[in-house]
């Protein structure tokens, strides 16, 4: 029945069977409709057409058709609906968030798309009634852009884009044009019933409505290079299909990344041993690690290698953490104050026959960067005994004397 409704409607509207009144103002309605409606049908169109989500039971009587306008197809919908006004689905099922309606409720009766739909209803239902022009309405929007600190934490830059209306009316439609530098990726929107669009530096975020006198903050978080210490350029800005009375703040710009605080510790170490000998199988020996500044030197790493013939005895103080693999130990130390030092007491066991002189070296590294690598290692000789020196000063005196003893002899027998 509502097909043969439709006919009769198509046939009598093109015989010609209508008021003088919707006749004149015909291409008036349709322009009227391609400036106030349908720029906010882009939703629409990605259900609304043959063959679609909302090609179904419930919904066909609205379709977006290929052959005709979207102004052709809104009127087709209106009367195969039931003409009407405020009781029509077209206008109601966008108005009212309690009908069964899956797409956006995106047009409150508050909005000016609302009032909009309405006067184009009216136009088609009451044409004396009809009046095409829609009451003043304008708002002035602003927006801006600030950033916590808007620098480059750990790879993640945060800032807030803010969207506000000063009025006199409400702003319908809004859509803020956001570009990132090329350095940065988008990572997250807050809150998350933003509506947006992502195509690699362009991001657009959408906004239904915003009343005289509010505003909306947009969060956004972007992804850099954890080493990314540059400044980078991010630019905002907001547009509606009201009237805006003071286009000259609806752009902002702002830089933000860097703020990476590169920290420094000169590192130097050194070894010193006691005696350093070999005192019955023992050699006892200090490695010290000093922070010249001028920053804290963080998550210091020690390595330690030792000659073959020894082996690792004890470490003192026992803090101190250490892993032993053969000849290598690794000492970690947290960290180490700008002007401090760390002396690590090592005793190493060897033969008690050991004469040798044997070499020692250390090496320190840690998170912090270096800006002096000149003195991170050390390398010593320990070992040997000063028993064995005194052994043999004295063979070398004994033999001295020896042969002086025989010189003179020597001399003697010969009437010297």
């Amino acid at each position: 029945m509502k097909y043969l409704k439709y006919s009769i409607y198509l046939v009598s509207t093109f015989a010609g069977l209508v008021t003088p009144a919707f006749a004149e103002i015909g291409s008036e309605l349709e322009d009227f409709f391609n400036t106030n409606i349908e720029p906010q049908m882009q939703l629409c169109s990605a259900c609304h057409i043959p063959n679609g989500l909302a090609d179904i039971e419930g919904g066909d009587g609205f379709l977006l058709y290929s052959d005709r306008t979207h102004y052709q197809s809104f009127f087709d919908a209106w009367t195969l609906l039931g003409e009407g006004v405020h009781n029509n689905p077209l206008l109601v099922m966008n108005s009212d968030p309690t009908l069964n309606h899956t797409g956006f409720q995106n047009w409150p009766t508050t909005s000016a798309i609302y009032e909009n739909v309405a006067r184009l209803l009216t136009c088609w239902d009451t044409p004396d009634l009809c009046s095409i022009t829609p009451p003043p309405h304008s708002a002035d929007l602003a927006i801006s852009i600030a950033g916590n600190d808007g620098e480059n934490n750990d790879g993640v830059i945060r800032y807030t884009i803010t969207v506000t209306n000063s009025g006199p009316g409400t702003a319908d439609s809004l859509e803020i044009g956001h570009h990132l530098p090329v350095l940065v990726t988008l990572s997250e929107v807050t809150p998350s019933s933003i509506a947006f669009t992502s195509d690699d530096d362009e991001v657009t975020f959408y906004l239904d409505a915003l009343p005289k006198g509010s505003s909306q903050t947009i969060g956004v978080a972007v992804n850099t290079d954890t080493t990314n210490n540059t400044k980078m350029i991010f630019t905002s800005t907001v547009s509606a299909i009201t009237e805006d009375t003071n286009p000259e703040n609806n752009t902002s710009t702002e830089y933000f990344g860097g703020g990476i605080v590169n920290t420094e510790a000169d590192l130097s170490i050194s070894m010193t041993g006691h005696n350093g000998k070999n005192e019955d199988g023992v050699i006892n020996y200090t490695i010290t690690v000093r922070n010249a500044g001028p920053d804290t030197a963080d998550s210091l790493v020690i390595s330690h290698k030792l000659p073959a013939r020894v082996e690792l005895s004890t470490v003192k103080p026992s803090t101190v953490e250490y892993t032993s693999d053969g000849d290598l130990i690794i000492f970690n130390l947290d960290s180490l104050d700008k002007g401090t030092s760390q002396s690590i007491n090592i005793t190493v066991k060897t033969a008690t026959d050991n004469k040798d002189k044997m070499n020692f070296t250390a090496s320190v590294i840690a998170e912090t960067q270096d800006p002096n690598l000149a003195n991170n290692s050390s390398e010593e000789k320990f070992g040997g005994s000063i028993n064995w020196l005194i052994i043999a000063l004295l063979g070398l005196i004994y033999v001295e004397r020896a042969l002086t003893r025989v010189k003179a002899t020597s001399y003697r027998a010969h009437g010297l």
